[in-house]
């Protein structure tokens, strides 16, 4: 056995090769810290102080049936074949750099003690899959985090999500609402004051002010319509309110990132139709970091293909004039994704 402090630890994560991994939180530069093409295994608590960008990332290199959620762990294991570190550190940059929290731990080599740390990783892992026992559960925990996450980096209590530059290629969804595709029409959308001043009283502090003055960008959707904070939304442009389908999709596809600091019930004023829960990006908002992927000409140019085939009806607006859901988007997001990733590589 081996006591663990400092740089010291970083280092012994390396040497120990961990297959299994055991901690409360993970962060943005986990890669950074232990070996990804040893990890098999990983179990986490999606609570605050985990990365839901870095949970994704953990998904798409694992798959979700290796990846497992449990609220209450605390534990902080790291498992390799040899040896195994166990101590104070989470498997994030504040516990793992030596620079920043005051970390401890040790190293084990002993045979019977990595026996019984595989035997105490298989119970976290039962107890785990008794709380959150399929894909779907674990799916609706990650988009719970990802809304957390973003009210703590709104209100500079967290650190900014990673803005590492990504590609549309080396993205991976993880779930069906990893972001949110949505249209929007020439028209003007009459903004509900009294209510947005009711659901940010802190921002917007007289209805006599103009809502253009801090709202840098919005959309609105159906009340119905599960539309959470603390996610990307895809916005294209569908042009006229009215037009056909076949005029939908310009030869010049506009199309934008919009982060979603807030939704407020209510927020449009757009009682027939039913598009009165309204999206919104703040001016000036903090912790929103970068989009998923950078969008460039050749992806611009693939997604009004593939916007134009009309293979995925339900992300166009409805040309029999019933309403336009986002969530009857969410059963082919996925697909839509890697759709548009092979026609951006062809």
């Amino acid at each position: 056995m081996k006591l663990l402090h400092g740089t010291v630890v970083k280092e012994a994560l390396h040497e120990v090769r961990a297959s299994r991994v055991a901690v409360a939180y993970i962060g943005a530069d986990w890669r950074s810290f232990i070996d990804p093409a040893a990890l098999k295994e990983v179990i986490v608590s999606p609570t605050v102080g985990s990365s839901a960008e870095a949970i994704q990332e953990l998904v798409a290199h694992l798959r979700w049936e290796n990846v497992y959620f449990l609220d209450e762990l605390h534990a902080k294991i790291y498992l390799g074949d040899e040896a195994a570190a166990v101590g104070s550190f989470n498997l994030t940059a504040n516990g793992l750099s030596g620079h920043a929290l005051s970390e401890a731990g040790v190293l084990i080599d002993d045979a019977a003690a990595l026996t019984e740390l595989h035997t105490l990783f298989e119970w976290y892992r039962a107890t785990a899959i008794k709380r959150y026992p399929n894909q779907v559960s674990k799916e609706k925990r990650l988009d719970v985090l990802r809304e957390l996450n973003g009210k703590l980096a709104d209100a500079g209590v967290t650190s900014r999500p990673s803005t590492r530059a990504k590609s549309l290629a080396d993205f991976v969804p993880a779930t069906a609402t990893d972001f949110y595709i949505g249209y929007y029409q020439d028209g003007e959308t009459e903004i509900n004051r009294l209510a947005l001043r009711a659901a940010a009283p802190d921002v917007y502090t007289s209805e006599a002010q103009d809502p253009d003055d801090f709202i840098a960008n919005y959309l609105p959707f159906l009340k119905s319509d599960t539309v959470r904070p603390g996610h990307w939304l895809l916005m294209w442009h569908a042009g006229d309110e009215g037009e056909q389908r076949i005029d939908l999709v310009p030869n010049k596809l506009e199309v934008s990132w919009m982060y979603v600091n807030s939704v407020i019930p209510n927020g449009a004023n757009d009682d027939p139709r039913g598009y009165t829960k309204l999206a919104v990006q703040w001016k000036g908002a903090r912790g929103i970091g970068s989009p998923p992927f950078k969008i460039g000409k050749s992806e611009k140019a693939a997604l009004r293909a593939l916007l134009a085939s009309g293979d995925f009806p339900e992300f166009l607006p409805r040309v029999d004039h019933r309403r336009w859901s986002l969530d009857k988007t969410f059963a082919q997001f996925r697909e839509f994704v890697e759709a548009w990733k092979r026609l951006t590589a062809s």
